[in-house]
């Protein structure tokens, strides 16, 4: 399953650098304090449902994610495509938590199956693979009955927020049938709509965005439920008119996770799903 051009990427020092920057309680930035609103949702939503359990972590980076939950009493093991990475989440990892943490090189399609997880994380990883069902598939496989998974989507419908490339293109995409012009007439009307977007190390590889109304029928192929979505990494203001302070941001997020507006505000979303065990 594991893209050779990911791999690469994420094994780049900077790369790393980037992550300990962003993931560290020092910074402030918008991508930093996303992050942590990111890692926040996740953890808020795993104690909802569970008081303890025996968690996977998929794609966990330099850990951060999966020490939190270890030192809040759950069970982790934790892998990633990165053996750089993963050399530092173990670095990170305070004494007494590392009896409740375990870090390693791995790729989620070889696993073996020996005992299933109540619980299955994947942040910010699903964009990275086109074959959906495949990814979602070894996702339900690492799950015993009535297990769940917390997977955090990149947001389509955010495009129509955003007032800049992305917008053009998921109305391209997506809304051609009213009328093939109406990406030339927005441009024409809004200024600088079709300047590229941001350019982020990333960018060059393949990331897809998703419909949350559209991951129903995606998880249900992979004999999981879609039990609830909610937003995160949301904006107050277009991004190329943003200048709201780190306050607009946690208090957008507290207030539109769970409504409807967040579908549209945040660029990001979770989803959370149970196994079918029916099936």
């Amino acid at each position: 399953m594991a893209n050779s051009e990911v791999i690469k990427h994420f094994k780049k020092d900077n790369i790393i650098d980037d992550f300990l920057t962003s993931y560290g309680t020092e910074a402030d930035d918008r991508t930093s304090l996303f992050i942590r609103q990111r890692k926040n949702l996740i953890i808020e939503q795993v104690q909802k449902y569970y008081k303890d359990a025996r968690i996977l972590e998929v794609g966990c980076g330099i850990g951060d994610l999966s020490i939190e939950l270890a030192g809040l009493g759950y069970d982790c093991v934790a892998i990633d495509i990165s053996d750089e990475a993963i050399e530092m989440a173990r670095q990170k990892t305070p004494e007494k938590l590392k009896g409740s943490v375990s870090f390693s090189v791995g790729d989620l399609n070889e696993l073996s199956i020996e005992k299933p997880y109540d619980v299955l994380i994947a942040n910010g990883v699903i964009p990275y693979f086109e074959d959906k069902k495949e990814f979602l598939d070894c996702i339900s496989k690492q799950l015993n009955s009535n297990g769940r998974s917390f997977i955090t989507h990149r947001n389509a419908l955010f495009n129509l927020f955003a007032l800049n490339r992305g917008t053009l293109e998921f109305i391209q995409e997506h809304l051609s049938f009213i009328d093939k012009d109406i990406s030339t007439e927005l441009s024409n009307e809004i200024t600088g709509i079709d300047k590229e977007r941001n350019s982020f190390s990333n960018s060059h590889l393949y990331r897809s965005e998703e419909v949350p109304f559209e991951m129903e029928a995606l998880y249900k192929a992979s004999n999981m439920d879609l039990s609830i979505i909610h937003s995160c990494c949301i904006h107050t203001q277009p991004p190329r008119i943003d200048d709201s302070s780190a306050e607009d941001y946690i208090i957008a997020q507290q207030k539109y996770q769970s409504d409807w507006r967040g579908l549209l505000l945040g660029s990001q979303f979770l989803a959370i799903a149970q196994k079918n065990a029916s099936i």
